[in-house]
């Protein structure tokens, strides 16, 4: 039987701001709210499937206290390795950038922004991280088991 501490579906908060789909032109994906993610750490899945005419794509993480373009900044060292080839998958690991002042608004929505050289790829970007647990002394009996 599985417990919350091996399976991932359990803890995994998984939002899709590239759905799988027939990609081409440079665009962003949709932003998606993170708060129910446990600490601002995230990663982000790339999968890239058949290409046509392709050269490369580069993908980008963004995030935004809104939805608004304008608001939005690139996330430190969250570009994946430039895609040159059709079957490739990468996984990233990346912080959402804090606030720009003590009175602004956090960062609380995250993007892919992928741009294409060549006529199309089939792509796919997910987002997932650790989901917000409860208090413990809510509703926790007991620590976890040791791993040795």
């Amino acid at each position: 039987m599985a417990v919350i501490y091996d399976d991932l579906s359990l803890i995994t908060d998984i939002k899709v701001t590239f759905p799988p789909q027939n990609f081409s032109s440079t665009a962003a994906g949709t932003a998606v709210l993170v708060t129910g993610v446990g600490s601002n750490m995230l990663n982000a899945l790339l999968n890239v499937g058949a290409v046509s005419s392709f050269t490369s794509l580069v993908v980008k993480m963004q995030a935004s206290p809104t939805t608004t373009d304008g608001d939005l900044v690139d996330c430190d060292n969250a570009t994946f390795t430039t895609v040159t080839a059709a079957q490739t998958s990468q996984m990233i690991s990346f912080q959402i950038p804090p606030a720009l002042s003590s009175s602004a608004n956090p960062n609380i929505y995250v993007r892919a922004y992928a741009t294409l050289v060549g006529t199309s790829c089939y792509m796919a970007v997910n987002v997932l991280g650790c989901k917000r647990m409860p208090n413990p002394s809510l509703s926790y009996q007991a620590a976890p088991p040791t791993i040795n």
